[in-house]
Parts: C-alpha cells; sequence; structure tokens
C-alpha cells in the first residue's frame, strides 16, 4: 500500500534506530522506519560486540565515540529506559613496538577531554588477575567506558521510536531509492512506494546497492563480522573489556558467565548469499585460542559457540555520515566497519541534526562526508599502530 512519509529512515539496526529516535525528539512527524527483518538487530548490530570505547587513532572518531559515551550514560534521559550499558572500564594493549604510539594517542584523547590514562603493567595484573603479560609494551585504561548487550540496545531504540510515534515496517525491504531532478522523491519497499523528501540510510551491508539505485556511488564493501562466546571456567572473574593489539584480538565479559571475543579477519561477502550470517568453518578455535594465551584461565573454558553477519566496510573504516552527494534529501549513517555500536548514539543525533537543523552541533559531521576518499582525504591519525589487527581497516580495531 502506498503512503507519504516525511522521513524514511531505511535499516533497523543501531544506526537506523537511534536516528528515528533522534528525529522524532527534535521534532519530526510522519517518520517511517523500514525493517527488510522480521525485528530490529537481525543484522550487524544483533552480531556486534558491544564494545563502548574512545581509543582510536583519529581524532575525529574520538570526538564521536566521547559524544556518544555521554548518550549511553543518559541513556534513561532520551531513550525513556535502564541503559543496556555496562561500565566495566576498557584496557588497550600494545606489543613492545607500540608503547610510543600508546602513549601518543593517549596524550591526542586527553586532549579532546576523554578520561584516559597510560597504566603500568601491574597496574593491569590488578585489574585483570593472572593476565599474561610477558609481550606487553603498553597498556592504557578508561574507567568510563565498557560494553553494552547489542540486541537489548536497540530493541530499547525500536521501543522508545514507536512510543514517539515512529512506524516500524517489518519485513519490509526498501528495493529503490526514487530521486526526481537531484533530489529524493521516495523509495520503493516489497509492500508499495513511500512518498517522501528524506531518506536515511543506515543499511549496513546493503546500503552500497540502495545507493546506486539513486545514481550515488558509496565506496563500501560488504565483509562478514564474526564473534563468539565461551564459558568461564571455575576461578574466572569479571574484567574490563580488552583490545589486545600484540595478540590481535578483543574479549569482555557477557551473560550467563561467558567471555566473548571476536573473530579476525572480516572477510568480503555477498550479504544476500545463503551463508552470510554463518561462522566461517575453523575460524572460532583459533581466535580461542588466542583469548587463553591472554587470559590462561580461560584455558579451561567450555562450549564456545560463534555468529556472523555482514556489515559495510570504507577504505578508512570509518562512518559514512552527512548527506550523500549529488542528491538532495538523501542522508548517510553507514559504512562504519564494525565500529559504529558504539557511536550509533551519537550518529544519530548528528543525522537529525543536520536533517532537521541544517548541521550537526556535537560532532563536526563534515569530516564524515562520503566525498572525502575522492578528495584524497581520508580520516588516518598522526600516529597508526604497526599492530594492526586482520580485518582492521584505517589501523582500527573493531568493536
Amino acid at each position: 500500500m502506498d503512503q507519504t512519509a516525511d522521513v524514511v529512515v531505511i535499516g533497523g539496526g543501531m544506526l537506523g534506530c537511534s536516528t528515528a529516535v533522534q528525529l522524532a525528539l527534535k521534532g519530526a512527524k510522519r517518520i517511517v522506519l523500514l525493517e527488510k527483518g522480521a525485528q530490529v538487530a537481525v543484522g550487524a548490530s544483533g552480531a556486534s560486540g558491544g564494545l563502548v570505547r574512545m581509543h582510536y587513532t583519529v581524532p575525529a572518531a574520538v570526538s564521536l565515540a566521547w559524544r556518544s559515551l555521554h548518550l549511553w550514560q543518559t541513556w534513561n534521559d532520551w531513550v525513556g529506559a535502564p541503559s543496556p550499558f555496562v561500565n566495566s572500564g576498557f584496557v588497550m594493549i600494545v606489543g613492545h613496538g607500540d608503547g610510543d604510539v600508546l602513549r601518543a594517542n593517549v596524550r591526542m584523547m586527553q586532549g579532546l577531554g576523554v578520561d584516559t590514562e597510560v597504566i603500568s603493567v601491574d597496574d593491569l595484573r590488578a585489574l585483570i588477575p593472572g593476565i599474561y603479560t610477558d609481550d606487553i609494551g603498553g597498556v592504557s585504561y578508561e574507567p568510563q567506558s565498557g560494553y553494552a548487550y547489542p540486541v537489548d540496545a536497540t530493541q530499547g531504540l525500536a521501543n522508545r521510536a514507536r512510543a514517539l510515534g515512529v512506524e516500524i515496517k517489518f519485513n519490509t525491504a526498501a528495493t529503490r531509492i526514487r530521486t526526481q531532478s537531484g533530489r529524493v522523491s521516495g523509495v520503493e519497499t516489497s509492500a508499495g512506494v513511500i512518498t517522501t523528501p528524506s531518506v536515511v540510510l543506515a543499511a549496513g551491508a546493503w546500503a552500497g546497492r540502495l545507493a546506486q539505485t539513486a545514481g550515488v556511488t558509496l565506496p563500501l564493501t560488504p565483509r562478514r563480522g564474526m564473534a563468539a562466546n565461551s564459558g568461564w571456567p571455575s576461578g574466572m572473574g569479571r574484567h574490563p573489556v580488552i583490545i589486545d593489539r600484540a595478540l590481535g584480538m578483543y574479549t569482555r565479559n557477557d551473560r550467563n558467565q561467558r567471555n566473548l571475543f571476536g573473530i579476525e579477519p572480516a572477510l568480503p561477502v555477498e550479504p544476500d548469499a545463503p551463508d552470510a550470517f554463518e561462522l566461517e568453518a575453523g575460524r572460532m578455535e583459533p581466535a580461542l585460542a588466542v583469548i587463553k594465551r591472554r587470559l590462561p584461565r580461560m584455558a579451561l573454558s567450555s562450549d564456545p559457540t560463534g555468529w556472523a553477519a555482514p556489515e559495510a566496510y570504507t577504505p578508512d573504516g570509518q562512518v559514512l555520515l552527512g548527506l550523500a552527494p549529488g542528491v538532495s534529501g538523501l542522508y548517510l549513517a553507514t559504512g562504519g566497519s564494525l565500529t559504529s555500536f558504539k557511536t550509533a548514539p551519537a550518529i544519530g543525533e548528528a543525522v537529525a541534526e543536520l536533517l532537521l537543523e541544517g548541521q550537526s552541533k556535537h560532532v563536526d559531521s563534515t569530516l564524515f562526508r562520503a566525498t572525502r576518499f575522492a578528495e584524497g582525504k581520508l580520516l588516518t591519525g598522526e600516529h597508526e599502530y604497526a599492530s594492526t589487527m586482520a580485518g582492521d581497516e584505517g589501523k582500527q580495531s573493531p568493536g
């Protein structure tokens, strides 16, 4: 059935749901959110590691994450529900060749206001008893960071969006973004046409294909992100989130006495392929072996289980945020390269401000413009790590 809307948001993950809530809070009317699946968080959001940390080498990414942390911490104020955020703390571990780089990046983040510091290996042992430290060349600690439960977070945003009047249409795939005279005129869906002057494209691994229907080519590569968890053995305790560049892994506590960990690398995938949401055979066990090396108490962990979902990657690993080039009324919130779960609250806020007020107030969205690649202005840091993680576009850790 055809209908009209003031704004159509394509994608029912963290980015789409956050944007829908922020649009409604800021006064937008007749908002429709389209999700091709039967519920929210069925794509990369639901499969996310859920890390909420500030440590990046790119100042723009740090600022985006720092603004988003404020929104995680004040979740109840704008979402109207208890926050799914767990303030566990966060540590970044690097090898012996990256100690000076880590210290330089901590100074950069401190200059942006982030609550972070370099700590000693002895401090790390106090935070995480039993951790293996012989190969560690530097450690930083963020006491305000941690993680959030991805499905809970996305569902909470969807519930808030509905309460604010957003119409969420499940099992409704966007198939084409219509344009006329260089601006958005509507969205064709599996259930009919929605006439609208504004579209927010937050469709993850499917965003590049949909943008192409509007005549916009985006530098996006769909890749399969993978993660897993495994049961805690006796004597294992709760600990801060860990990103470990020395060994190339990340891990955090999960529910039900389990630890979640990432599986690298994120390999290219066709998002509509029958196996796009399947864990690649033989990938989980080597990743778990790395966790056991860093956390020897995990040696007796049990019942590992994994999952996967496609996500969109950009050449520099940073999100596409703002107006699409050449099409008025088409806004981008995609291409997070497995890093935009944590920044989704701030990205949604920025997109809503751009759409309704013409500029984002809390982050400089122009830095994340889609044209930066053609302009040769990729977002990279002054102090990049040598010990990159597999699939680590733009030398940014996943999570």
